[in-house]
């Protein structure tokens, strides 16, 4: 690879990792606001607005998250690889 040249990104790789992310950093905050760590609770609101601590939060967090970081990825290489090809990177 010479200077100035930039590699393509998978996006359906980019979408699962941005998806597994997301999803794992969910159920982190979870499992802190359920150990009683109170900052989480801003960063799970994102993704439910049911009560932290319920199966319900869980479940549906993860869903939330897990597609919202998969789309997140998704537009962070298609952006990426759009630069790369204007030569911008």
């Amino acid at each position: 690879m010479t200077t100035g040249q930039t590699t393509a990104i998978g996006i359906t790789r980019a979408a699962i990792t941005g998806g597994l992310f997301l999803a794992t950093l969910f159920a982190l905050c979870w499992g802190a606001a359920i150990a009683g760590i109170e900052f989480t609770h801003a960063f799970l609101a994102l993704f439910t607005p049911s009560a932290v601590g319920t199966p319900g939060a869980f479940g549906m967090g993860i869903l939330c998250a897990a597609l919202g970081g998969a789309v997140g990825g998704a537009v962070l290489a298609l952006f990426w690889n759009a630069a790369g090809r204007l030569g911008l990177g």
